[in-house]
């Protein structure tokens, strides 16, 4: 059985949406999961965010510049948590992802 995958759409600066995408994270990388998180985005490497969080700053996916590794990611993504809607990137997502969750508020 491959990594179970968790895909996460959130915006890369210090706004509080970020820090519950950050915990949210956090939380599923710390039990057993793997997480990709993809900004809508590029984060320029001189971004005042830059740093905002040092593990994710190499990790991040941008949908700008990532979106065959993006395709990559989810093609076996059990559940997804949006932060912003994104219609394009809803799409990649497969048939056996089992949740999909907006959280734009």
């Amino acid at each position: 059985m491959g990594k179970r995958t968790v895909g996460i759409f959130a915006n890369y600066d210090a706004s509080e949406k970020t820090l519950c995408a950050l915990y949210l994270a956090e939380h599923i990388t710390s039990k057993y999961r793997h997480v990709v998180w993809i900004v809508p985005n590029d984060a320029p490497q001189r971004s005042r965010y830059h740093g905002f969080s040092h593990k994710w700053d190499t990790q991040i996916l941008s949908f700008k510049s990532d979106i065959e590794q993006i395709k990559t990611q989810l093609a076996n993504c059990e559940m997804c948590f949006f932060f912003e809607e994104n219609e394009r990137l809803r799409s990649f997502l497969s048939e056996t992802t089992k949740t999909i969750t907006f959280l734009d508020a």
